[in-house]
């Protein structure tokens, strides 16, 4: 049997040398799949951390926004009880403003 020639230095790795080859290039793969686990793994609770804490300062906005209202219609609400006929007067002021102005268009 004749044995197929092959170019000086080109001539196949013994198998070992394959398998070790194949080995290290999985172990870099590996290696690079870990890292880049790593990172994602990182990057996700950074995501969430910062969704966290803009979701509380939502609530916190929200919680004031809506303490606010309430002292504001409060506020409103005992200025016409103490002075109905001058709430009379403006409403029908802004009434006749607002009538005008549409008219106007």
């Amino acid at each position: 049997m004749d044995t197929p020639e092959f170019p000086i230095g080109t001539q196949p790795a013994p198998s070992h040398e394959r398998l070790r080859a194949v080995d290290r290039t999985a172990n870099a793969a590996h290696s690079a799949i870990d890292r880049v686990a790593n990172k994602t793994d990182q990057t996700l609770r950074q995501v969430r951390s910062m969704a966290a804490q803009a979701k509380q300062r939502f609530q916190t906005g929200c919680k004031n926004y809506s303490e606010w209202e309430d002292k504001f219609v409060e506020n409103t609400r005992e200025r016409i009880r103490s002075k109905p006929l001058t709430a009379v007067a403006i409403g029908l002021a802004v009434g006749l403003l607002i009538g005008r102005s549409k008219r106007s268009r």
